[in-house]
């Protein structure tokens, strides 16, 4: 207690009532100020950014905008699996696998697709002509980025369009669907999924696909009309 306050009690100027009085204030006041440091303290500790608040990446998957976030998307509206890749850099790889095949000829169609929602494109290349194709379907082949650059994770062998991405998948990765066959052995609409990759060759998949799924994007359309090999 303050030495003044005990001198005017001795000398009755104050009562003990307001003496009391006044050392409860003081307590209060010191509690409310331990409490209030304890709370800040706390809020520091665990407030939550919007990058601490669990909401995780947007899958991609689908026809949509891919513009719109998740709260954006309508009811059953998903969004598109096409993705930009860079261009100049898929190229390259497409000439080392050309030289590598030792096969220069031949006219291509190229799209770049997220097949495993990592935000990252994944790039399938259609290759067409004589060296390419047979009765049965022409090579198709995936690329994926490396930090150098792409490099060739899977061909698929008889391969005929349309092809199109399911919304369905396998091990992490998106289900395709082609065509493939001929008049001799019958034409049939396959799922190419991932195992520990794709089907190499479309033919000996053995399920046929009675219905595309619905929500299906379609890739490669079966009229489109390839690019020369430049």
């Amino acid at each position: 207690m303050p030495g003044y306050l005990i001198g005017e009690w001795l000398k009755g100027e104050i009562t003990m009532e307001k003496l009391c009085l006044l050392k409860f204030t003081k307590i209060l006041a010191v509690l409310m100020a331990a409490l209030l440091a304890a709370a800040c303290s706390s809020n520091n500790g665990t407030a939550l950014n919007d990058e601490g608040s669990g909401i995780g990446p947007i899958k991609l998957f689908g026809e949509a905008s891919d513009e719109k976030t998740a709260t954006e998307l309508a009811p059953g509206e998903v969004r598109s699996v096409k993705l930009a890749v860079d261009q100049a850099d898929l190229k390259k790889a497409i000439h080392r696998y050309r030289i590598t095949e030792k096969i220069t000829g031949g006219a291509q169609q190229i799209a770049g697709v997220d097949l495993n929602g990592d935000g990252q494109g994944e790039a399938l290349v259609y290759f067409e002509g004589a060296e390419w194709c047979i009765s049965t379907g022409c090579r198709m082949v995936l690329f994926v980025k490396t930090p150098n650059g792409f490099r060739k994770m899977t061909a698929i062998e008889r391969v005929k369009k349309p092809v199109l991405v399911s919304p369905k998948s396998s091990n992490g990765w998106r289900d395709m669907i082609v065509r493939t066959g001929n008049a001799g052995i019958g034409e049939k609409a396959v799922g190419l999924k991932f195992g520990t990759n794709y089907p190499g060759n479309a033919t000996l998949v053995q399920e046929k696909l009675a219905e595309v799924p619905a929500g299906s994007e379609t890739i490669f359309a079966a009229g489109a009309v390839a690019l020369g090999a430049n």
